[in-house]
């Protein structure tokens, strides 16, 4: 055979074009690669080729081997299939055969050769600490196909990027940073992983170091400077004084630094922060860099300051990277604004002659500063109507220039003329200049002004002489009262000057030069004269004709008269088109004067204004000679007014405004709080017409801006001022915005920021100052540094005790610390000859804004004792530790001292836990301490090893102490232990909790109460919170592996899983389904609820590799073991994950998966294993029930009760407090319904064992569980003792195996264990979660909770929650719908609504209402929701009917199969013909004779077509069976599984009055006493039922509501008439007292023997367990109600007895005992009410006999009333009356049945249950009277009656909390009412 050769190209073989072989070069195992051998016929004629599979079976092909045909020119692909297993070559080849010659084509796998190509070496060389060096290079894939890398590395470097993958032949650039933690060198491997677990190493080389950087030249004082921590973070080491810098402009700075170290530092610039926000001047651009080695660098720091006149501070830090050192930074510098300065500060124009006639003289304005100056003289911008007039009134004055201002005095009457004029200048503080001159006149001529009179003046205003005239000051004179000292005049008593003091600013007007422009008076007219404004705006005048004018009040206030003169000339002599008149008037003293303001525009769109000036003056002072005193001289006060108006048509389009600002970002300078700070700037008009501006006002009012609006006139410019006040400490900011020309495109915007601060320093948080030790009488120094934390500069003062100075100084003891500087004062201390020398001193501060100071007290100690001993660490806390494992922390022990300390340790050791203190001391110490002993030399320390290895789970104390000893030889005695520190340990153990339980498949109708108790996780997680034993720790979770003898130490240790019957083993019980039910799988949620990672484990016996023993070595095997191993092999418990690490706080779902394979009960062992924790054997439980089987499956073969409290201290009541229902919940595992019974014997005996009381009450003996569902058991149990019950209860399957339960019991006494009672660990619901944690499969619909916990509820109360749905899909709607439950105690829950549907992302809300009817019960439901999802329904509705399309269409359609029809119809058939007819579903076989009218055969099965490929794709559940001829049939589509979901309901119910005792009042509850009238439990669900009810008690009167809310009404008022009438109670009590009559002991002999025959007669009723299938068969429905009626006339016989019991006697006996029973029944009303109760019966009372039905309802009992008394009176029954009673037939025709009375029974009557119950109830009256007309008829029946009507009462209208019983006790006492 020849063979096919690799060529270049494909060869040709006998006219065939073959492909040459395939090879397989970049593969896996397990994986599997495809690849196709084409052959292409090359000739021309057909070739037949045969072809050989491989003969390897990792080669295949895809077709069957048979052989092809080609025909010339077509090409045939073989697909081969390769299939590795392992990682080796493969070689094979393919046969193939023609006509002429055989061939082979080889195919073979390669390993593949996966390699990389990377560098040897990479060599970092030097790089700074907390500093990276980078290299970079590529890496090449020299394979041929694609390759996944990544690198492991060494400590300090990184990779970037750390994995990857390359292509075939690619390259990838990689980077690797260098970055070393400390200084060393630094040599490891680089690893790079790369294909199937290769790899390659890369050599990294580095050194670390530390980076070093100086300045040039050092500071020798630096290392002084350095004596505390505090120092060490304040202290500069460099100095930059930047001097005076002018405002507004830069200054820079450079510091050079060095790098002496041979790497490259690294470094960053910041600045350094007192804690507070400090405003920022001082700039570095370059906030970090780099030094090359032994290179250097210069760093430049800026500073800009916007505040002039300021000193400013600030400090930077200079950090290496790393932050290893740093240098300090002090910056410097001050701000410097213009200095302008006035040739002179008065100009005096002397005594002008003639009124009008100007003089004329001038000052020189010069600015030292090298900024530009702009400057505003304040007479406003206007033409202004001033005697005084200014020109330039506003300017620019440059650098170094003089700028000559000249001022005209123009007077207009003989007066005095005084003005003080301000000049405003941007940048520094306002300068004033005094004008003043007199005009004459030949009638008035006023006394020259001079310069000391105007000295004198505002000296005596300050002293409170500003009002007073020429005349009262002459008269004070005259009266010694004032005197003139120093040239001014005073007065002599001090208390005067206070009272009269009116202008206290005055005294600051030089430090706050701008406080008079924000007033709206001027301070020297404050008290003189007032104005009632001092602005007047006229707006837009039309009129020039008519002048507009506005009036002016102006009020004395002095007690002279005053003449105010205007100087502005009127009418058309204005300059400025404004004036007042009068212009001259005399205002009498405390008298007000109106002036009138005039405004004439003379042109068109202009704007005017101007300040009006008039002079206020005496009068006396309008001529020399009125004055007779010149001390006595007053001067005038200048009157201002300013005036505005325009004449444009729109003020909105003026003119264009050009206008410069100075900053629009304004910075205040600092103040404190409530005193103002200034700020100016300066507006220019650039523009060749004038312009307004308009400031808006702050509002919050803190900033305030003058003016707020004025004109500017061309190039002129305006000074603006800004105050701002503030109340708190922080910092303020607005946004002012400035309106030019009244237009929105002008407008301006001003940033405004200010602080307000207070003095403040920063000073050690200790304030204290510790000086170095020393010999008494020499003198130590010290620094002491602190900072000024303010903005303000700050006057110090340091102030020593005067006894103190002799010993304490500090230099400098005074000064001024500037904003934000640092100072360190230098303290000397001489000591003393005590041992501790401790003295106070204060570091006061105050600010030159405020008068409040601050002071800081520092304390100076300084110690002469010898050694002493001190711990760093008051505590040193390791946390938890695992048991068993070492962990060590270190101790400093520290010598204060100047000489060296010798010490021993020693400790005490402390437990806290649940082990006894002799159990813990036995245990090896769990603390040393290395060394225990040693020398510490002075000031200095010593480092201590502490290792703790805690034995056990408990709290470790240890105290350590130090003993100070003279020398390390001597003994210790007699010296004092220290306390050094506590050092505090946990022991732990790794431990797990099971947090939440979910199952689903066949265990998904199971409920989660009942999944955890079948789980026992309560009992799980009990022992996972336990201590190991130490057998437990003696292998961790690898080494537990390597087991070696299972024999000797597995069978007699705790860790055999063979001998499972350990104490701490749990069966983990995974409950039952039939055989073939999907698997039972069980998801628990295991959380790590330690503080250290948890590393679990599960083992199952085939894991842990044990030694096999001698049954397994000799081949015997026993049943148990057998079956393990069948179990183990077969896998049917599986657990995944098996094993895993946690962290502390993770979680971890682990599924348990259970399969039903085997019927039977299947058990292995499973060791659950914590590394260095509890070793716990799980003992895993399934059972697989047999098809047909009958099983009844339950959680625990032993039920515990809830303890139930018996009753109190009187003998009488030994019955229990309280009956309560608990449920006991059967779960039906089997595939068919059930019917069990229950053997109650025990019941019975146990009863007989207890005074003859029904301990335990079981209220169904007879259950039906269908397949797959629960049901529960409802138990009574009520102790008489506080002991424990056990009773033994067998349950009988019908048809089935008998499984037996012990229930038990606990009662006890609350005397001796309190009310809270005994925990009941086994039943209690609080440790199951009520929220899913863990989400099932395909589950997309969540519950919010999953347990509904009610709590405690009193009776008759109704309790409800709300729970949400939600769905969690995005695209899928689905519809729920909540299913009924079969238990009958479910109908006190109600959920709505019942059913609808979710969208996607949408949420359900439900109400969930329960309602606490019937006895006091323990209520555990079950609810279930069905889930669906709408889409697969929308989807399985559609093949379903598509199907069912499909399925008709082949029904009546058919083939003709005959191709010889016509011959079959002429011969009539044949056997061949038979064969070919096939009918589906046809089972007799066809005859010849029905050939004739069989000659078709129908369609087979439904089955695939390509036409409903699509529809069979849609339906996933849609399964395909073969049919005989083997095709393919279309089954039926399954409709969707729906999703349950499990609702928990629980709830405690007590009666009112236990509710009360335990839980307190019940007024958060609404008791509706209407529920007592029924029980939920037993309601009718229907009408129809109710109406067989009233049927069966046709003594009761049907009535609407409406009558029935009136009969309880009447009876209502009826019982309160009663209780409030005195005389019923007297009569009450009157009955309760009488003597018991002699009659009373005489009794029927028959009596007893009547009782016992009624008894018998009851029990002797035949009756059916409820629920029992015999009930469902004869379709009984009311079987509960004829129970009930059972045991209610059993409860009367059994009330009768114990009636009979107290009160009857044989014939005989004394009279004594019958009144000894009647006394217990007065002490023990209670007693007395229960006998009526079980006697009479609530439905019994009066109101009972009434049934409220609603009308439509009424009408339709009408009528079927009416059909029952036709068909009565058709069988010979009689009604008369609303009663409807039976009337008794004529004594002949009585025929009474057995078991009934002769009295009540007809003869046509069935003997129901109820006319049983009836007649039983007749027999018990009949005896009750006739016991009492023998004993107390008239006492019993008005007992009756009396406790029928408060019954009645108190269920409707009373109190809820009131009982008969209470009313009853009541009613027995003699002195309290009813």
């Amino acid at each position: 055979m020849a063979a096919v050769h690799v060529t270049s190209r494909n060869p040709t073989v006998d006219g065939l074009e073959v492909t040459q072989g395939l090879t397989w070069a970049s593969w896996r195992p397990g994986g599997e690669y495809t690849k196709k051998v084409v052959l292409k016929n090359v000739a021309y004629d057909k070739k037949k080729i045969d072809f050989l599979v491989p003969h390897s079976q990792v080669f295949g092909t895809l077709v069957y081997p048979k052989a092809v045909t080609l025909n010339p020119g077509t090409t045939y692909s073989m697909p081969i299939v390769f299939k590795p297993l392992e990682s080796k070559q493969y070689e094979d080849k393919i046969e193939f055969k023609t006509k002429n010659k055989k061939f082979s084509i080889p195919i073979k796998a390669i390993l593949p050769d996966a390699d990389i190509q990377i560098p040897d070496q990479l060599n970092f060389s030097y790089c700074a600490v907390k500093d990276s060096v980078s290299l970079k290079f590529t890496i090449k894939n020299l394979s041929s196909f694609i390759l996944s890398f990544k690198w492991k590395l060494p400590q300090g470097f990184s990779v970037t990027p750390s994995d990857g993958i390359l292509k075939e032949n690619g390259v990838c650039p990689i980077e690797i940073k260098f970055s070393p933690d400390v200084a060393g060198v630094y040599d490891g491997q680089a690893v790079l992983v790369f294909g199937d677990n290769k790899w390659k190493q890369l050599k990294l080389e580095g050194i670390g170091k530390y980076p070093y950087v100086s300045l040039k030249s050092d500071l020798s004082s630096s290392s002084e400077n350095q004596s505390n921590k505090f120092m060490d973070y304040m202290l500069p080491d460099e100095v930059l004084d930047f001097g005076d810098v002018d405002f507004g402009s830069i200054a820079t700075k450079s510091l050079e630094i060095l790098n002496t170290t041979n790497i490259n530092a690294s470094f960053t610039v910041s600045q350094l922060n007192s804690g507070r926000e400090i405003d920022r001047f001082f700039f570095c651009p370059s906030a970090s860099g780099q030094i090359a080695a032994q290179g250097k660098t210069a760093i430049k720091f800026t500073y800009q300051p916007i505040i002039s006149g300021h000193q400013h501070i600030e400090y930077f830090a200079i950090t290496p990277f790393g932050q290893l050192s740093r240098t300090i930074v002090k910056c410097i510098g001050r701000g410097k604004g213009p200095a302008i300065k006035l040739s002179s500060t008065s100009i005096d124009f002397g005594v002008v002659d003639k009124v009008g006639q100007s003089k004329t003289l001038t000052v020189n304005l010069t600015n030292e500063a090298y900024l530009p100056a702009h400057f505003q003289f304040n007479t406003g911008n206007f033409e202004t109507d001033s005697v005084f007039t200014v020109s330039p009134r506003s300017g620019v004055v440059k650098r170094g220039q003089q700028v000559s201002v000249s001022v005209t005095f123009t007077p207009t009457h003989s007066i005095g003329c005084y003005r003080r004029l301000q000049l405003l200048i941007n940048q520094q503080d306002s300068l004033f200049v005094d004008l003043y001159g007199v005009a004459h006149c030949e009638e008035f001529k006023p006394l020259a002004i001079t310069s000391t009179q105007i000295s004198r003046h505002y000296k005596q205003m300050q002293h409170g002489m500003g009002t007073l005239s020429p005349e009262h000051l002459t008269q004070l004179l005259s009266a010694n009262k004032i005197s003139a000292k120093s040239g001014a005049l005073d007065w002599r008593n001090e208390a005067d000057r206070v009272s009269q003091s009116d202008l206290a600013e005055f005294s600051s007007q030089s430090s706050q030069p701008f406080s008079s422009l924000f007033r709206k008076e001027d301070p020297k007219l404050e008290k003189f004269v007032t104005l009632e404004k001092n602005k007047f705006d006229f707006g837009r005048v039309t009129n020039f004709d008519e002048p507009m004018q506005q009036t002016l009040n102006i009020t004395n206030n002095t007690k002279a008269k005053v003449t105010l003169a205007w100087s502005a000339s009127g009418g058309v002599n204005s300059k400025s088109g404004f004036w007042v008149e009068p212009q001259v008037c005399d205002i009498p003293p405390l008298k007000a004067q109106s002036f009138r303001v005039f405004f004439r525009p003379d042109g068109f769109d202009k704007f005017f204004g101007t300040q009006l000036e008039a002079f206020a003056f005496f009068k006396v002072m309008r001529h020399h000679e009125l004055v007779s005193d010149p001390r006595c001289v007053t001067l005038p006060r200048c009157v201002l007014i300013e005036t505005i108006g325009h004449t444009f048509n729109s003020i909105k389009d003026t003119f264009k405004a050009d206008m410069d600002i100075s900053n629009k970002k304004i910075m205040m300078p600092p103040c404190v709080s409530s005193t103002p700070s200034y700020q100016t700037i300066h507006l220019v008009n650039r523009g060749t017409t004038s312009l307004t501006f308009n400031f808006d006002s702050d509002p919050k009012g803190h900033f305030e801006v003058w003016p707020q609006a004025a004109l500017i006139l061309p190039h002129c410019v305006q000074i603006c001022v800004i105050k701002f006040t503030g109340d708190e400490c922080q910092k303020y900011s607005a946004n002012i915005q400035c309106h030019v020309n009244h237009n929105a495109k002008y407008l301006k915007t001003f940033t405004i920021s200010a602080f307000v601060d207070s003095p403040a320093l920063l000073v050690d948080s200790n304030a204290m100052v510790f000086m170095k030790p020393t010999c008494p009488g020499e003198i130590v120094q010290k620094r002491y540094a602190f900072r000024n934390n303010s903005r303000l500069p700050l006057n110090f003062e340091w102030r020593i005790n005067k006894e103190d100075q002799d010993y304490l100084t500090v230099e400098p003891s005074s000064g001024v610390i500037l904003p934000n500087e640092i100072q360190a004062h230098e303290i000397s201390l001489k000591t003393e000859k005590k041992k501790v020398s401790h003295y106070k001193t204060f570091l006061r501060v105050t600010s030159d804004m405020t008068k409040v100071h601050k002071a800081y007290k520092v304390q100076v100690v300084c110690e002469t004792t010898e050694g002493s001993l001190e711990c760093r660490e008051e505590s040193v806390d390791f946390g938890e530790v695992i048991c068993g494992n070492r962990q060590t922390k270190t101790l400093t022990l520290f010598n204060s001292s100047n000489v060296n300390v010798n010490f021993r340790l020693a400790y005490s050791a402390r437990v806290e836990g649940d082990y006894e203190d002799e159990e813990v001391l036995t245990d090896k110490p769990a603390l040393e301490l290395s060394p225990l002993g040693g020398t510490v030399p002075a000031r200095t320390h010593k480092i201590i090893q502490i290792t703790v290895n805690p034995r056990r789970r408990v709290h470790y104390q240890f105290d350590i102490q130090g003993l100070i000893v003279q020398s390390a030889n001597e003994d210790e005695a007699g010296v004092d232990p220290i306390d050094l520190c506590t050092v505090s340990v946990r022991g732990m153990f790794p431990c797990l909790q099971v947090r939440d339980a979910q199952c689903f498949g066949a265990a998904e109708n199971m409920s989660k109460v009942y999944l955890w108790r079948l789980l026992n996780v309560d009992r799980l997680n009990q022992v996972l919170d336990a201590d190991p034993e130490h057998a437990e720790l003696r292998y961790s979770a690898v080494s537990r592996m390597s087991m070696e003898s299972r024999r000797g130490e597995g069978r007699h240790g705790s860790f055999d899983l063979a001998n499972n019957a350990r104490s701490d083993a749990i069966n983990m019980n995974f409950g039952s389904a039939p055989a073939g039910s999907p698997n039972t799988k069980i998801v628990l949620l295991f959380e790590n609820t330690s503080h250290v990672q948890t590393e679990w484990n599960f083992y199952f016996p085939a894991d842990l590799k044990l030694e096999l023993e001698y049954w397994a070595q000799s081949g015997d095997f026993s049943e148990e073991e057998f079956h393990q191993l069948m179990v183990a092999e077969n896998r049917l418990f599986r657990i995944h994950p098996h094993s895993g690490n946690l962290l502390p706080g993770q979680s971890v779902s682990i599924t348990l998966t259970y399969q039903h394979l085997f019927p039977g009960t299947n058990r292995i062992p499973v060791l659950l294993k914590l590394n260095r924790g509890r070793e716990i054997v799980l003992n895993f439980v399934g059972v697989t029930v047999e098809p047909q089987r009958r099983y009844l499956h339950f959680a625990s073969p032993v039920h515990q009760f809830r303890p139930v409290p018996i009753a109190g201290t009187e003998p009488p009541q030994q019955f229990c407090e309280t009956t309560t229902l608990e449920l006991y919940e059967l779960y039906n595992g089997g595939s068919v319904p059930l019917k069990c019974s229950l053997d109650l014997s025990a019941l019975e005996h146990c009863k007989a064992d207890n005074f003859n009381c029904a301990i335990f009450e079981c209220l169904d003996k007879e259950l039906y569980i269908e397949p797959g569902k629960s049901c529960a058991l409802r138990w009574i149990f009520r102790p008489v003792e506080a002991k424990l019950y056990t009773v033994e209860v067998p349950v009988i399957i019908e048809d089935g195996e008998t499984a037996v339960i012990f229930f038990e019991g606990m009662g006890f006494d609350k005397r001796d264990i309190g009310d809270k009672g005994i925990e009941n660990s086994e039943d209690t619901l609080d440790s199951i979660p009520t929220r899913q944690i863990v989400a099932k499969p395909r589950q997309e619909v969540f519950l919010s909770e999953e347990r509904v916990a009610f709590g405690d509820l009193p009776l008759f109360t109704r309790g409800r929650r709300v729970v949400c749905l939600t769905n969690t899909s995005y695209s899928d709607t689905v519809k729920y719908q909540w299913q009924p439950n079969s238990d009958p105690y479910s109908k006190c829950v109600n959920i709505w609504p019942l059913e609808g549907t979710l969208g996607p992302l949408e949420s359900a809300m439900f109400k969930v209402t329960f309602t606490s009817t019937g006895f006091p019960s323990f209520y555990n439901l079950d609810f279930t929701c069905q889930v669906v999802n709408s889409s697969q329904m929308v989807r399985y509705e559609h093949d379903l009917r598509y199907w069912a399309q499909v399925k008709a269409q082949q029904d009546q359609e058919f083939t003709i199969t005959e191709h010889n029809v016509n011959e079959i119809h002429k011969v009539g058939g044949s056997d061949s013909a038979l064969k070919s007819v096939r009918l589906r579903n046809t089972t007799p076989p066809l005859t010849p004779s029905d050939i004739d009218f069989k000659h078709y055969e129908t369609l087979p099965p439904i089955k695939k077509t390509r036409g409903d490929k699509d529809h069979r794709k849609s339906n996933r559940r849609a399964r395909e069976v073969l049919t005989e001829d083997g095709s393919e049939v279309w089954m039926r589509p399954s409709p969707p599984k729906p999703f349950i979901l499990h609702l928990g309901v629980t709830a405690r119910t007590h009666s009112v009055q236990e509710f009360e005792e335990s839980f307190g009042t019940v007024s958060s509850f609404f008791v509706d006493r209407f529920l007592s009238r029924f029980n939920l439990i037993t309601l009718s669900e229907d009408f129809e039922t109710d109406i067989e009810r009233l049927q069966k008690n046709p003594d009761k009167i049907v009535c609407l509501c409406s009558e029935y809310d009136l009969a309880t009404g009447i009876f209502t008022s009826l019982v309160k008439s009663m209780f409030e009438d005195t005389t019923f109670h007297q009569a009450i009590r009157d009955v309760q007292s009488e003597p018991v009559p002699y009659f009373a002991q005489l009794k029927p002999e028959d009596y007893v023997q009547q009782l016992h025959q009624t008894e018998a007669e009851v029990e002797a009723q035949p009756h059916t367990p409820p629920g029992s299938a015999y009930e469902k068969e004869e379709g009984e429905s009311k079987v509960g109600s004829r129970e009930k009626s059972r045991q209610t006339s059993a409860a009367k016989v059994n009330g009768l007895k114990r009636e009979q019991t107290d009160v009857s006697f044989q014939l005989g006996e004394g009279y004594s005992r019958q009144l000894s029973a009647r006394s217990s029944m007065k002490k023990q009303p209670s007693n007395l009410n229960k006998e009526y109760s079980g006697i009479l019966k609530p439905e019994d009372t009066f109101m009972s006999g009434f049934e409220p039905i609603d009308e439509e309802n009424y009408k339709l009992l009408q009528s079927v009333r009416a059909d029952r008394i036709q068909q009565g009176k058709s069988a010979g029954i009689t009604f008369s009356g609303v009663h409807e009673e039976l009337e008794r037939p004529p004594k002949n025709e009585q025929q009474p049945r057995e078991g009934t009375s002769s009295s009540l029974m007809h003869p046509h009557m069935p003997a129901t249950p109820e006319l049983r119950m009836m007649e039983r109830n007749n027999k018990m009256m009949e005896m009750l009277k006739s016991d009492a007309e023998i004993a107390f008829s008239a006492e019993k029946s008005l007992e009756n009656c009396l406790s029928n009507i408060i019954n009645e009462a108190v269920a409707q209208t009373f109190n809820p909390v009131m009982k008969p019983r209470l009313i009853a006790e009541s009613m027995h006492r003699e002195d309290t009412n009813i």
